[in-house]
């Protein structure tokens, strides 16, 4: 934690408070999740961004009722290879990471609806993306993907209209 004077009260115990469905971090200097950060169970709604995150944090994956998770413009390198615990996500923004590469680590997240890219300098997009049942907006806006660099699929759904790609 980078000079924010809430970071102690961000290591308090969950077990004596009300249920938090909504958390907001944003622009407060984390380096890191808070530790406790997995008691919130019931957290629905995390926003982490304009952190200065460098690896994602794995007390993410112990929000089974995450549906939105907000990671962008922090300093993630890499993504977990598994997102199995996190089956409820609806909303997944990881826009301006220094990101190099996504893994086919996607399936899993049948429930996503948005995913949102923009900004990353990516070559390439995984072929699992479109195979996401409930996928209809991906933010490619400020990347290096042009529509030749991206699964055919994706370009297909688009044609359809059931997904809406933002270039």
């Amino acid at each position: 934690v980078v000079h924010n004077p809430f970071a102690a009260a961000l290591e308090f115990s969950w077990d004596n408070t009300p249920v938090v469905e909504v958390l907001g971090l944003r622009d407060s200097g984390l380096e890191q999740a808070p530790q406790r950060l997995q008691q919130a169970h019931q957290l629905q709604q995390l926003d982490l961004s304009f952190n200065q995150l460098h690896t994602f944090p794995e007390s993410i994956l112990q929000l089974p009722q995450l549906q939105h998770l907000y990671l962008a413009n922090n300093r993630l390198m890499t993504l977990p290879e598994d997102w199995t615990p996190l089956t409820n996500l609806t909303a997944l923004y990881l826009d301006n990471n220094p990101l190099k590469a996504l893994n086919d680590c996607f399936e899993p997240l049948t429930k996503l609806q948005t995913l949102s890219l923009a900004g990353i300098s990516l070559q390439t997009l995984p072929e699992c993306l479109a195979t996401l049942p409930a996928l209809t907006t991906l933010n490619l806006h400020g990347t290096n993907l042009t529509p030749q660099r991206v699964p055919s699929l994706l370009l297909e759904m688009e044609a359809r209209g059931s997904l809406k790609i933002y270039w």
